[in-house]
C-alpha cells in the first residue's frame, strides 16, 4: 500500500512530498535553533553573505533550508521525467529524496550543502544531456560551471569533480580533450573570479584561510551518534541491494539508462568513500548522496515483484526516519 501511494503518478503526489517535508521538519519550524557549524563551515564563499543576512533569524534559516529541499525534490522529479529512468511514470524519487534527507534530523537547518545540492543535480542534468549528442562542448562547460559554483557553497564538492569528468566520458564516447579542457575551464572559472576578487580587495590570505578550514580541518559528527549510524547503515544496505537488482537486470534495460545508472553508481561510491574515509567531510554530504540514492533505491522498490517486501522496506525506512525525529530530541 505504501509503495503504491509513493510511486503513484497522480497529481496529489506533487503535494504529498512537500507536505512530508513540512511535517518532518515541523519540530525545527516550531522551535528553530542556530546550527552549530564546524570551524570554517559557515565561512564558505557564497554561503557566508546569505548567512549574515539571516544570522538573527533562525526560523527563516530553517524555512529557507526546507524550501531548498522541496525545490530539490521538484528538480529530482524533472530529471526523472526527462530521462525516463524507469519503464513506468512515477513520482517515487521525489518522495524518496525528501524522506532520506529528512531522516538526518540535525540537517533540518540552513546549511551550505543545500545550495550545493541544487548545482550538483544541475550538473548531473547537463552530464546526462550529453547522451547521443555530436556536439557536447556546452554540456561539458556547463557541467564544470555548476560544480564550480556548488563548491563555492560547499567546498568539499571539489572532490567529486573528477567523477563528472568520468561521467561525461561514460555518457558520450565522443568526449575528447577539447571537452576536457572546457569542463576544467568551466569548473575553474568561478574560482578564478573568486581569487581575483579577494586579491583586489586585499583579502587573498583570508580566502586561503577559509579554504584551509573547509578542506583540511577534521569535521566528523558520525562517531558516537548511534541512531545516525543505524540510519546510515540501513541506507547503505538499501543501496547495496539496489545495486544487485540493477546488475541482475542490466542487459534488459536500454543503453541510455545503463549509462545513467553507471554514473549514479560512481557518484554513490565516491560520496560513500568520502564519507567514511575523509576526515574533512561529515554527515552533511549525505544530502548529496540522497540525489543518486533516490533514483537507485526507487528502482529497487519498483523492481520488487512482491508488494510485501516493497512495503516492508519502506515501512522500515519510514520507521527509522520517525525514530530519528525522536532521537534528535
Amino acid at each position: 500500500m505504501l509503495v503504491r501511494i509513493l510511486k503513484s503518478n497522480q497529481a496529489y503526489n506533487l503535494i504529498l512530498f512537500p507536505l512530508a517535508g513540512i511535517v518532518l521538519w515541523s519540530v525545527n519550524l516550531i522551535s528553530p535553533e542556530m546550527f552549530q557549524f564546524a570551524q570554517g563551515e559557515d565561512q564558505a564563499i557564497l554561503f557566508k553573505p546569505i548567512l549574515n543576512l539571516l544570522i538573527k533569524l533562525p526560523l527563516f534559516q530553517v524555512i529557507l533550508g526546507m524550501v531548498l529541499l522541496i525545490i530539490l525534490g521538484f528538480i529530482v522529479q524533472k530529471l526523472n521525467s526527462q530521462y525516463a529512468f524507469y519503464r513506468v511514470r512515477t513520482l517515487l524519487p521525489s518522495n524518496l529524496i525528501i524522506l532520506l534527507i529528512s531522516g538526518i534530523v540535525f540537517m533540518h537547518v540552513l546549511h551550505p550543502v543545500y545550495f550545493a545540492a541544487i548545482f550538483f543535480i544541475l550538473a548531473i542534468d547537463k552530464t546526462f544531456g550529453a547522451f547521443e549528442k555530436k556536439e557536447i562542448n556546452s554540456n561539458a562547460f556547463d557541467t564544470g560551471i555548476f560544480i564550480g559554483l556548488g563548491s563555492l557553497f560547499y567546498t568539499n564538492m571539489i572532490f567529486l569533480f573528477p567523477v563528472f569528468i568520468l561521467g561525461m566520458k561514460i555518457i558520450n564516447r565522443e568526449f575528447t580533450w577539447r571537452n576536457l579542457v572546457l569542463i576544467l575551464l568551466g569548473f575553474l572559472l568561478p574560482w578564478i573570479f573568486t581569487f581575483s576578487y579577494y586579491f583586489l580587495i586585499d583579502k587573498f590570505y583570508d580566502l586561503i584561510k577559509i579554504l584551509e578550514l573547509n578542506l583540511f580541518v577534521t569535521n566528523k559528527r558520525l562517531p558516537g551518534n548511534l541512531p545516525l549510524q543505524i540510519y546510515a547503515g540501513f541506507w547503505i544496505l538499501l543501496l547495496i541491494l539496489s545495486g544487485f537488482v540493477i546488475l541482475r537486470n542490466f542487459d534488459k534495460i536500454k543503453i541510455s539508462t545503463r549509462k545513467y545508472y553507471s554514473v549514479f553508481s560512481f557518484l554513490v561510491i565516491s560520496i560513500v568513500l568520502l564519507f567514511f574515509i575523509s576526515p574533512f567531510v561529515s554527515v552533511e554530504i549525505l544530502v548529496l548522496l540522497a540525489i543518486p540514492s533516490s533514483y537507485i533505491i526507487g528502482n529497487l522498490l519498483l523492481s520488487v515483484k512482491s508488494s510485501f517486501f516493497g512495503n516492508l522496506i519502506l515501512f522500515i525506512l519510514l520507521g527509522l526516519i520517525i525514530y530519528m525525529q525522536f532521537a534528535g530530541l
